[in-house]
């Protein structure tokens, strides 16, 4: 094991994962364990599913969901990006001819 990575358990539904990480992202994998672990539990009140296998399937989705939504929301922020560049560098092009 390289000095970068470490090795840490998650627990999630009574269940202990031990996986080895790079110490950089320490802090994003055990926050993104944590968002798991809040989500079975307000979706277990809220719907009284007591099967590890459907609160497990219904936080997936809801994830899937989420990270399908960020990444058109991102694709469309750089379509803009791209947009304001090409107008920019237009509107350079001209100001320089114009001098």
């Amino acid at each position: 094991m390289s000095t970068d990575n470490i090795r840490i358990q998650l627990q999630i539904l009574n269940r202990t994962y031990p996986i080895t990480i790079k110490r950089s992202e320490e802090e994003a994998v055990r926050a993104a364990a944590k968002n798991i672990t809040d989500q079975l539990s307000r979706i277990q009140r809220a719907y009284n599913i007591d099967q590890p296998q459907d609160l497990l399937s219904m936080v997936a989705i809801q994830l899937a969901t989420k990270a399908e939504k960020l990444e058109r929301l991102r694709q469309d922020e750089q379509t803009v990006l791209e947009e304001y560049s090409q107008k920019f560098h237009l509107l350079l092009g001209e100001s320089e001819k114009a001098e």
